[in-house]
């Protein structure tokens, strides 16, 4: 347990820097957007906030492993706890991240209220699903985070040991089968219920998939070989 503390306060220390400095240089963006909806009016400002959370979740995801579990076996941690101790972190990251999200959504459009802008729409799920609830709204987001997290932390797991070329191979595959008609219609029909508000609990099902990828990483992990 103990091993696990030095193993979390090592990969936080790493990444609570640049998470707190994403939060606040993207409430400096989403505040440069406000100031310039108030010098031009008539024109719809379009702000996001989570989904460019997502970036910095996947872009810290992936280089996890590459950063910190050389120096974590040097301290005498075994893989299987930096595997433990990086599903803490992230999973901290992403409801920590969520909580900011929700707090960002309640002050910016107050301010927006205050200075009569009504030319800044905030685009999240609850904007693109419009029968989406606030719950199924938190869930969706937090589910999304989850599969990212999850695959991208097996790609950046893969690509610390075998290299860029295996992550080709799975993006080319992912392509081919978008291209595939069967998959591709049965994508859009259930995009579509989603809008229509049908089967909105089906969505969850997505962070199984993110389960399943980060749990992917454990084997990779206990029989990698440091070069």
């Amino acid at each position: 347990m103990n091993q696990l503390m030095v193993l979390n306060k090592l990969i936080l220390s790493d990444m609570l820097k640049g998470f707190l400095y994403f939060w606040f240089m993207l409430l400096g963006f989403l505040l440069l957007g406000y100031t310039i909806a108030w010098f031009i009016n008539g024109t719809t400002i379009i702000l996001f906030v989570w989904p460019i959370f997502l970036v910095w979740l996947c872009a810290n995801s992936f280089q996890l492993t590459k950063n910190n579990l050389e120096y974590a076996l040097k301290l005498g941690a075994t893989r299987s706890q930096f595997f433990f101790s990086s599903l803490i972190i992230l999973l901290a990251a992403i409801l920590i991240g969520q909580c900011l999200h929700r707090l960002y959504l309640i002050i910016l459009p107050a301010i927006s209220s205050v200075f009569s802008l009504e030319n800044v729409t905030l685009v999240g799920f609850q904007e693109l699903l419009p029968e989406l609830t606030f719950i199924h709204g938190i869930g969706y987001d937090i589910t999304f985070a989850v599969l990212l997290a999850g695959l991208f932390y097996l790609f950046g797991t893969v690509r610390f040991r075998y290299g860029m070329m295996p992550l080709y191979v799975a993006l080319a595959v992912m392509g081919l089968l978008l291209l595939i008609p069967l998959v591709r219609e049965a994508s859009m029909k259930w995009f579509t219920q989603l809008y229509d508000g049908k089967f909105l609990e089906s969505f969850f099902l997505l962070a199984l998939i993110g389960v399943v990828t980060f749990s992917a990483s454990h084997p990779l992990l206990k029989r990698m070989t440091l070069r």
